[in-house]
């Protein structure tokens, strides 16, 4: 199947189109942000935007940021050819895995990058897609097996459409009103999104906010809180390098990376990991070794002794 994706060097998209390309398919894909075409991996990447693009296409693929009147869609419908959104065509991929997916206003790249790494050292072989390039994968592409970490954007309802079989919820706030038009409806998708995760599934949610998880919880799926006083709760000690000591119970813990937010992050990876099957003294020492993700408090060196 040849594949074209609008907007192909987006964050969400890049990590799509290197999954499709591993799964066989001919990718390629066009971004207003190229100067030049090039070629790398095998996925081809086109400047700029136009008809064109599509000739020879089986199916076209772009984001909910893209008007439906866009000239490529246009085309696109014009010959025939299948147009999905990013969301449609990532459901599409999904369903053959048993998901982790994992939403929220603040932290579910790096909570979703720290998951899917812990099962890595775990031996579990996920599948892994985030929002953000994590070193020693060199995106935010991981191929694996059937199970799945992913991480659920809810612009435009698009982690309604994703099938799963755990979910977390980081944090809730009120963003992405143009699209839900109200906070009760921002709300409700929230809760649409937990009450969603499959039967024998559960889902984690902030300890502020744990109503979030009543729908869930009232069709029988397994609730963990996270967060200060929460069930999975990653309690600071001290400041470690770079890193910060933590507790978790009776577990002593350390993450490689700094600050209170991730810790946070942490606790909600911990609580997912013991969805998966991991219990958390052993799911602690999974995520000591994780290296961050790109553009969240990355370290990126130091000059004249200043970080």
């Amino acid at each position: 199947m040849r594949c074209h994706l609008m907007g192909i060097c987006g964050s969400g998209m890049s990590g799509l189109a290197e999954w499709l390309n591993h799964l066989g398919h001919e990718v390629e894909g066009c971004d207003r942000s190229l100067a030049a075409d090039s070629t790398e991996g095998g996925i081809r990447r086109m400047p700029g935007h136009g008809p064109e693009h599509v000739r020879g296409v089986d199916v076209l693929v772009h984001s909910a940021a893209v008007p439906l009147d866009h000239p490529e869609i246009a085309a696109a419908r014009a010959a025939s050819v299948k147009v999905l959104r990013r969301s449609e065509m990532l459901a599409e991929l999904a369903s053959a895995h048993d998901v982790i997916a994992v939403a929220g206003a603040h932290g579910k790249s790096t909570t979703s990058a720290m998951t899917g790494w812990a099962l890595q050292q775990a031996g579990l072989d996920p599948t892994v897609l985030v929002g953000a390039e994590v070193p020693g994968w060199r995106s935010g592409f991981r191929p694996g097996g059937r199970l799945a970490v992913i991480e659920a954007d809810e612009y435009d309802r698009a982690f309604l459409r994703l099938p799963h079989l755990h979910a977390a919820v980081t944090s809730f706030d009120l963003e992405h009103l143009e699209c839900y038009g109200s906070p009760e409806a921002l709300r409700s998708a929230f809760e649409t999104f937990l009450e969603l995760a499959a039967p024998g599934g559960g889902v984690v949610v902030p300890v502020e906010d744990e109503q979030l998880a009543r729908w869930a919880s009232r069709i029988g799926r397994r609730v963990l809180t996270a967060g200060p006083g929460g069930a999975y709760d990653c309690v600071p000690v001290r400041p470690d390098g770079w890193g910060e000591r933590y507790s978790l119970g009776d577990i002593t813990g350390r993450l490689g990376i700094p600050g209170l937010q991730n810790l946070r992050n942490a606790a909600t990876s911990l609580a997912l990991l013991r969805l998966a099957g991991l219990v958390p003294g052993d799911a602690a020492g999974m995520l000591e070794s994780f290296p961050g993700a790109a553009r969240r408090l990355e370290r990126l060196g130091s000059r004249g002794g200043m970080l």
